[in-house]
């Protein structure tokens, strides 16, 4: 049984440059956490500094809109995978289920400027907080925004997070960071976090980034840095044949002093909350709930399936996995079978969907997609796995595609006590929008197999 201290490890969940993140469950008391464990590396000085000081940063933020740290062990003892007991760092924190934007992708289309007014007020709070503490997150982003059961805001992932009012550090991700990070040799880090907010904004109202990067600007950046917001407002307009309206005078306006590329024009969080459009209407909880109680039935559907048929042009999973020389031994005899790993609904994801196939037929079609689609894939020889790399086009101009790998895995898991399976895809590091795109073509895969999604 693989555990660390007084919780058992369930299944990863996500993993950073320096953790692995899992679902855990205390052995007393069967309560589930996320649990962060710190990997043995290289430079694992800096690192624990690092990670001391995102404790100490998560401790001191004690808001309802913030993931809450549940305890941490500098010394824990961890097994994994059956390997040695190691001594690692461990932080259990409370456990939220969904990412924000997985309802927005995943669920139907974009939010209304009202329902989008609604989360931005509980994600406003909580950066507000943490600036009154001197505290800048530097890394916020779509991915870092979690629902808890209730449709609560949290926001994760302290690690690039800063007491310090100014930075010459580069530290964010490409859709969301500051020009300012890129160019200058200081820059105000309450400011570069008003930006990010901007971007996370605009995409709840649009379902699409405002740009690709600040730092290699695209017409519309190029655009927002000329100063012709009705060009950058007409592009996004034209480009998914919306009426200029579509975008209120108001919201308009809000995001177009988030976007200011000077820091010392760009508005602060007090101009923010004082702007027409935030204090505008905000729908009640019976709407918000009602709302994403409708995107959530649309992401799980109902746990039925039926079974996928492997057609003729199919390639045999034998012959895929010796063609990436993993999961076949050299003299061509198969190594011991595939588990299947058990399905939990607190690690459930938007990105997934079931069937009552048998595994091995759905595992084939997944890594036939894999070699249709990825430039790079792995089969695991021990589970129902598949890790693969997207890497994309050199010419991509303006279009608002990624310029960055995406990598993500796919897995086959068992529904407990059920003849159900649930084919899930994650997201292991790259662009949330290529991730959200290659999960609707995995969709479509299955579909043209005669698979019955739900």
């Amino acid at each position: 049984m693989d555990y660390c201290d007084e919780y058992r490890i369930l299944r990863m969940v996500g993993q950073g440059a320096y953790s692995r993140v899992y679902l855990a469950e205390q052995k007393d008391t069967g309560i589930r956490v996320a649990l962060k464990i710190l990997e043995d590396i290289d430079d694992e000085v800096h690192t624990l500094a690092m990670i001391k000081e995102e404790v100490s940063i998560m401790q001191e933020l004690d808001h309802p809109n913030v993931v809450q740290i549940i305890s941490h062990n500098e010394q824990s003892e961890v097994k994994i995978n059956e390997g040695e007991v190691e001594t690692r760092f461990s932080i259990a924190m409370q456990l939220a289920q969904y990412e924000l934007f997985q309802y927005l992708f995943e669920g139907g289309e974009e939010f209304s400027e009202k329902e989008a007014r609604w989360f931005f007020h509980q994600i406003l709070s909580a950066v507000e907080s943490m600036h009154c503490k001197g505290i800048s997150h530097r890394d916020l982003k779509p991915e870092n925004i979690l629902l808890d059961d209730e449709f609560n805001i949290k926001i994760t992932d302290f690690g690039f997070a800063s007491r310090r009012t100014m930075s010459d550090s580069y530290k964010g991700s490409s859709y969301y960071t500051a020009p300012e990070i890129h160019y200058t040799g200081s820059y105000s880090t309450e400011c570069a976090d008003v930006f990010s907010l901007g971007v996370i904004l605009f995409v709840l109202v649009s379902k699409r980034p405002p740009f690709r990067s600040t730092e290699n600007p695209d017409s519309y950046f190029k655009a927002i840095r000329a100063n012709k917001m009705e060009n950058f407002w007409k592009m996004h307009c034209t480009t998914r044949e919306l009426k200029l309206d579509f975008y209120t005078k108001e919201f308009r306006d809000l995001i177009t002093g988030m976007f200011q590329p000077n820091p010392i024009h760009r508005i602060s969080l007090a101009d923010v909350k004082a702007h027409p459009w935030f204090e505008g209407e905000l729908p009640t909880n019976d709407e918000i709930i009602h709302s994403l109680s409708s995107r959530q039935e649309i992401i799980q559907g109902s746990m039925t399936g039926e079974e996928v048929k492997i057609s003729d042009s199919h390639q045999s999973l034998d012959e895929l996995c010796r063609e990436v020389h993993r999961g076949i031994s050299e003299d061509n005899e198969e190594v011991s079978e595939r588990e299947v790993a058990p399905y939990y609904p607190e690690a459930k994801v938007a990105t997934q969907f079931f069937s009552s196939s048998d595994p091995e037929d759905l595992f084939t079609i997944c890594a036939n997609f894999s070699k249709n689609t990825a430039g790079n894939f792995k089969i695991s020889d021990k589970e129902y796995s598949i890790s693969m790399e997207l890497i994309p086009e050199e010419d991509e101009t303006d279009d608002l595609g990624t310029t960055d790998k995406t990598s993500v895995t796919l897995n086959i898991l068992k529904v407990p006590d059920k003849n159900l399976y649930c084919i899930e895809m994650r997201k292991t590091e790259g662009d949330l929008f290529a991730f959200s795109s290659l999960f609707k073509l995995l969709k479509e895969y299955f579909n043209e197999c005669s698979i019955s999604l739900s």
